[in-house]
């Protein structure tokens, strides 16, 4: 085997906050040159490849490569919790394709037991099916996402819908639908629960149109039923925003949490089974030290083609 010339350098870069290491390989023969730059930051992995080809036509003339801290591609280190991992009901053998659904190229196929890998970015196609994009090894393709999980760990969860969890609580406290409609899911709609436990068979679900004209419509939906007697919940969409929705101020008062949950009601919280690959931001207000009086907002939200979008608001507070 014949051996090629390799250098590795060091490099700290103070825009990026990151020490990398640059190794370079050169195959005189093939004009083919490999730059790999592998850099550490505080929580993730960062991880840039290049493949430059030189043009035997341009004799000895090399072009530079510049990785911009933008540009550079972020994936979880090892062991983050934002792995990917298959589900219970995942097939013996998960198949990564070239572009979501069930027509894409088999790119590979993995035993269920070997699987692992980093999730890129998520879509969802018309009839509400979800793919997940991800990566194994040098592996990029899309997996359906009734076999995967790719939970991000609070810190993650919070860089990815930060913003966008202030813009949509903003607009509940304004009582602003048409500005609310921009961050909801453009095929799921928005589910509204009004206790923790999703419930899909009773849980309202709007899309933008009707979200948009709700607060004017008079129309008694019935929109679950209540914890304890179970009698039907029968309102008004103004009347259950007051109660299961914006019944406090939420922007104002409460703690927020990414990712992780501060109260526990009597009613079960299944939020994970139900949105299992979501970003969830939970308002959290305490109400006052007597008595269990606190109340929660969840906002969940999916990925979808590199944006975050609300997919559900699940209320939640202490019921007898």
């Amino acid at each position: 085997m014949r051996a090629y010339p390799i250098s590795i350098r060091y490099i700290r870069s103070n825009k990026c906050k990151e020490i990398s290491w640059q190794v370079s390989s050169w195959w005189p023969s093939s004009g083919v040159q490999t730059v790999i730059h592998v850099g550490v930051s505080s929580n993730e992995m960062i991880v840039a490849i290049k493949l430059s080809v030189m043009s035997q036509f341009r004799a000895r003339k090399r072009f530079s490569w510049m990785i911009l801290c933008s540009l550079a591609v972020s994936v979880p280190a090892r062991g983050n919790p934002a792995a990917c991992q298959p589900t219970d009901r995942a097939p013996e053998v998960v198949q990564i394709r070239s572009e979501p659904g069930g027509s894409g190229k088999v790119l590979e196929s993995v035993s269920k037991g070997a699987l692992s890998a980093v999730r890129l970015d998520a879509i969802t196609l018309p009839g509400g099916v979800d793919w997940i994009n991800v990566r194994k090894g040098t592996t990029s393709g899309w997996v359906n996402a009734k076999d995967l999980v790719c939970r991000l760990p609070k810190e993650e969860a919070r860089a990815a819908v930060s913003s966008v969890a202030e813009e949509v609580i903003r607009d509940l406290k304004d009582r602003n639908m048409d500005a609310l409609a921009q961050y909801v899911h453009p095929i799921k709609g928005v589910r509204f629960s009004p206790y923790a436990s999703v419930d899909r068979a009773s849980d309202v679900v709007l899309r933008v149109p009707a979200l948009k004209q709700a607060f004017a419509s008079p129309v008694r939906r019935t929109w679950g039923s209540y914890d304890g007697s179970g009698a039907p919940i029968r309102l008004s969409f103004a009347g259950y925003y007051s109660k299961f929705v914006y019944e406090r101020d939420f922007a104002l008062t409460a703690h927020r949490n990414d990712n992780t949950f501060a109260g526990e009601s009597t009613t079960a919280n299944n939020i994970w089974e139900e949105y299992p690959n979501s970003a969830v931001v939970e308002f959290h207000d305490p109400g006052s030290r007597k008595g269990n009086n606190w109340s929660s907002l969840r906002l969940v939200f999916e990925q979808d083609r590199g944006r975050w979008f609300l997919v559900g608001i699940v209320h939640d507070a202490w019921t007898i």
